[in-house]
């Protein structure tokens, strides 16, 4: 809509609150970026929450973040938290997958029906899933790398060259 407000959208497969430093990060970038970019949304995973996070619910309090933005919850097939500490290292990394893949699909098909034109992501299954889509839908899709990506033959150039930009953390991620 000509008259509507553009509203950047961002997606973080993150569980909030958490104890690792991606729920603050992702919290802090979500504040900030509504401070230029305003509105925003955060769209996060519907996750379980260890016993020790039972009675932290309210991201905004739990990290002192301002709420200058909306935060929505996607469906995810949550298997890591019940399962991954009680599993073998190797077999606890197996059930990220789903969790990711599930979360990643649920936002494609949110961005992909939403009005809003501008998606920012710290999660490269949405980056790798959406951005080679977003031009067919009207979309601009940023990545905000925070390690490598994974070399998938042409799929890795293929999104890339479909990104409207990518955020490096390091410049060892810029030059990759």
């Amino acid at each position: 809509d000509a008259g509507s407000e553009a509203v950047t959208q961002i997606v973080a497969n993150t569980r909030l609150p958490t104890e690792k430093a991606n729920g603050y990060q992702t919290m802090k970038t979500a504040e900030a970026l509504a401070w230029i970019a305003s509105p925003v949304v955060l769209w996060v995973p519907t996750r379980f929450r260890p016993a020790g996070f039972l009675g932290a619910r309210d991201p905004f309090v739990y990290y002192g973040v301002e709420r200058r933005f909306r935060l929505r919850l996607l469906p995810s097939l949550d298997l890591v938290t019940p399962l991954a500490r009680t599993l073998p290292r190797w077999l606890g990394k197996c059930v990220f997958l789903p969790q990711a893949l599930s979360f990643s699909l649920a936002a494609c098909v949110a961005a992909a029906l939403s009005r809003d034109r501008v998606w920012y992501s710290r999660d490269v299954y949405f980056f790798y899933l959406f951005a080679p889509l977003a031009r067919l839908f009207g979309k601009k899709v940023h990545l905000e790398a925070h390690h490598a990506l994974p070399r998938l033959g042409g799929w890795r150039r293929l999104a890339l060259a479909s990104a409207a930009g990518v955020v490096a953390i390091t410049r060892g991620l810029a030059d990759d």
